[in-house]
């Protein structure tokens, strides 16, 4: 049958040469299309722009035409003089979505390339557009997307706090918009990446579920992205055998699924990336975790992706110093810090510098230990626990005292110079040494007396120290032999100690925090009073659906040197954050610290239900904040009512924020 019908159409072929040369101009004008078509696309795309007849027209061709090689070329700057001329004739006719779109493509190109401050302000100018748009699904729409790709920005950057809030903005508006299954299942693993960096991987599970229903209409690189976040939560919850079947769903959708070029680099990279890590924390085939290492290294620089590259050197670096090779592990970490400092990617400039402080240590190079140490802790706010505090001070010491072995060994040689010259001229000498010792005797007396009020700080932090801890561990040994005599007869009673043990360290490792974060300085925005605060917020407050607004004048927070000082502010608003939490049932709360003339107020308020004055007690710490206002020279101030909130404020001189006795 099937050879009847292809003998009479090659009979019609035969009897009509029209119908045959129509046949082969269609075959090589498919076959000129698929293979020359892309040859010139900017040129061929130009000629459509000129013959395009309306404006708008143009900037919906030319928002088109960028998006698909921003999808599809990832790092191809040409995209943005298409941009910028979308932008230009969207101002012109007045089209805010041309613009706001305009701007969201160029964060996405920016964010492809690691230019990190290019693309915050291209998603925030979106952002700003998007909420002028009258149309009410392209204005949820663009809102959606800016938020949520200047969170991934802030992701990459380390900032978790930061990217969580601008995430959970998202939500607000993906009911109200027409969005696919893949935006918002994007929403939801975004949302779990940031909760896992914070470790609440309760709440990370939560929306990774939230995310499975949408999984199946999703595109095959949103499902990576699924397999990547549920991959590292199993790891972390230490659900071996899951986790690695699938590590193994990965490398096979990695290797099947539709994915465009700059994809499959990007997870081909991650596939390598994940198998190093295992092969290096749970194998400890070192060799083996080199290698998956090389190839994810190798991957992010085919993409140009500075963050990836800085990574995959960090990952090298700590293989060679397992191996012991600890030049070429010094090596590959200032490689993975240069691209850190000048991409700005704090976390893992923060990871690389610490890495370096603490290979140049095994090597016997103190001074750049102490060096990378003291980078590490410019770029990251607090470290884990006082045992990294005791490492930088024992690494500083040791160097202080090679310093001054040297400094020793110039003044021996400086004094046998000046007897030489004793012999020649001694009136002169003389007259020198005299002049020299009333210039010291003054020095000596200024860093005598800075000496002695610097010691006079660390003593009474000492002690504050020395009475938080000591006190605490008391309270956890009482404790543990509590739940040791009652796990037998009492079960219950010994896990509600055990419970108690915990919290008591975990309020002790935040009092410690507070202490190291008092003693640092103010300048970096890492130590930045609003930044502190911010991270209390997050920490007591949002579990409780609490908004917390800051209006911090940073400038008057600089002016704090004592860090006796810092502290007891920071004090002051974390019992009031706590009481707010507790018992407030507030919706919003305000944290203002400005300075008015001569005077610096800081005021803690919120809306919650608030208590009569005269039922006011000296509980909830109330009392605490009071004595720790009047030790500044400050007046306390509470009032409240009920059902109308509680309002605290304190009032300081300004002249105790430069005082460093």
């Amino acid at each position: 049958m099937q050879n009847n019908i292809f003998s009479i159409f090659l009979s019609a072929v035969k009897n009509n040469i029209f119908f045959t040369s129509c046949f082969v101009l269609i075959l090589t004008s498919l076959f000129t299309t698929k293979i020359f078509g892309q040859i010139n696309s900017a040129d061929s795309f130009k000629n459509l722009i000129d013959r395009t007849t309306t404006d708008l027209e143009k900037v919906n061709q030319l928002l088109r035409f960028s998006e698909y090689l921003i999808r599809e070329k990832g790092d191809d700057s040409t995209c943005l003089l298409w941009l910028e001329k979308a932008e230009n004739i969207s101002a012109a006719i007045k089209y805010p979505f041309g613009i706001s779109k305009s701007n969201l493509l160029k964060g996405d190109y920016y964010f492809n390339t690691s230019k990190w401050t290019n693309s915050i302000q291209s998603y925030k100018l979106s952002i700003q557009y998007a909420g002028t748009i009258a149309d009410r699904q392209q204005k949820n729409e663009l809102l959606f997307k800016g938020s949520l790709n200047l969170a991934e920005v802030y992701n990459y950057n380390g900032d978790y706090v930061t990217a969580l809030e601008h995430r959970l903005k998202t939500i607000a508006h993906i009911d109200s918009i027409d969005t696919d299954a893949g935006n918002r299942t994007n929403a939801y693993l975004s949302i779990a990446n940031d909760f896992r960096h914070l470790n609440q991987r309760s709440k990370a599970i939560e929306y990774l579920e939230k995310a499975k229903p949408f999984l199946q209409d999703t595109k095959d690189n949103v499902k990576l992205d699924y397999y990547y976040e549920y991959y590292q939560n199993l790891l972390l919850n230490g659900r071996l055998e899951e986790s690695q079947e699938i590590l193994a769903k990965f490398d096979s959708a990695v290797k099947y699924f539709d994915l465009s070029k700059t994809q499959k680099l990007e997870f081909s990279g991650m596939s390598h990336k994940l198998h190093g890590q295992f092969e290096l924390n749970y194998n400890k085939n070192y060799q083996a975790s080199l290698n998956q290492f090389m190839q994810y290294l190798q991957l992010s620089k085919q993409q140009n992706n500075q963050t990836h590259t800085a990574i995959a050197l960090n990952k090298i670096g700590i293989v060679y110093d397992s191996l012991m090779q600890y030049k070429l592990a010094i090596a590959a970490f200032k490689q993975s810090y240069e691209i850190c400092i000048k991409e700005k990617i704090i976390d893992y400039g923060y990871k690389s510098a610490f890495e370096l402080a603490t290979v140049y240590e095994k090597s016997g190079d103190y001074k750049n230990a102490y060096l990378y140490s003291g980078y590490a802790y410019t770029l990251k706010d607090t470290l884990a626990s006082e045992e990294k505090l005791q490492e930088l001070n024992f690494l500083e010491a040791k160097y202080q005292s090679v310093r001054k072995e040297k400094e020793i060994a110039k003044l021996e040689v400086a004094r046998a110079e000046q007897k030489q010259v004793l012999l020649n001229t001694r009136f002169m000498v003389a007259l020198l040494a005299l002049v020299s010792i009333i210039i010291l005797f003054f020095v000596y007396r200024y860093y005598h007396s800075k000496q002695l009020k610097e010691i006079e700080i660390r003593n009474k932090i000492s002690q504050d120290l020395h009475d938080d801890i000591g006190a605490t561990l008391s309270s956890i040994h009482i404790y543990g032999e509590l739940a040791n005599t009652v796990l037998d007869k009492k079960p219950e009673h010994s896990k509600e100690m055990i419970g108690k043990m915990t919290d008591q360290a975990k309020d002790l490792m935040g009092r410690m925090g507070d202490v190291i974060w008092s003693m640092k300085p103010g300048e970096e925005e890492k130590n930045f009073f609003a930044h502190r605060l911010k991270n209390y917020s997050s920490e007591l407050l949002l579990p409780k659906e609490i908004n917390c607004e800051f209006d911090i004048d940073e400038s008057v927070s600089k002016k704090i040197v004592n860090p006796i000082i810092r502290k007891n502010l920071l004090l002051i608003v974390k019992e009031a954050m706590n009481n707010i939490a507790k018992y407030s049932k507030a919706s919003n709360a305000l944290v203002a610290f400005q300075q008015i003339n001569d005077t610096v107020l800081l005021t803690i308020k919120d809306d919650g239900n608030g208590f009569e004055n005269s039922a006011v007690q000296h509980g909830n710490g109330l009392a605490n904040m009071e004595q720790r206002c009047e030790q500044l020279k400050g007046i306390f101030k509470l009032e409240s009512a009920n059902e109308k909130g509680v309002v605290i404020t304190c009032s300081f001189p300004i002249a105790i924020f430069s005082y460093k006795g």
